[in-house]
């Protein structure tokens, strides 16, 4: 395996395998982002949320080689709202991340379960947060 850098910004890797040797060459932008990234797999471009600030690392779209590609929304605080996959044949996928509405604790007897936080969504799902520990 060999890597390839400049201005501390790692441009390219080359790596031998039985079949070959396998390359990625990346690029970057002046906000030292990743821009793009060739390989044998193919193209991949990034772009980068702008509402979030010029310097944001928030990924708003990836194309992938195939032409489909990815969005994703953040909400003001930069947390991710929903990510999209849309095809080259126009097919999407959806997954969204609704908020929170309230937050409680959860019953229990002891101090660890009663330490586990449960977030109730809209649709009256329920998504456990690891347990805190104090001790």
């Amino acid at each position: 395996m060999s890597y390839a850098y400049w201005n501390r910004l790692r441009t390219n890797l080359s790596l031998q395998q039985p079949t070959g040797v396998w390359t990625n060459q990346l690029r970057y932008d002046a906000a030292r982002r990743l821009t793009n990234l060739t390989s044998q797999a193919g193209s991949f471009a990034y772009t980068y949320d702008v509402s979030a600030g010029a310097a944001s690392g928030l990924i708003r779209r990836l194309v992938l080689p195939n032409a489909a590609y990815i969005t994703n929304d953040f909400d003001a605080s930069g947390r991710l709202l929903f990510t999209r996959l849309l095809t080259s044949a126009g097919w999407t996928s959806v997954s969204g991340f609704p908020a929170p509405v309230r937050r409680r604790q959860c019953p229990g007897a002891s101090c660890c379960a009663a330490a586990r936080r449960a977030i109730w969504w809209p649709t009256g799902r329920q998504r456990r947060e690891p347990a805190e520990r104090s001790h």
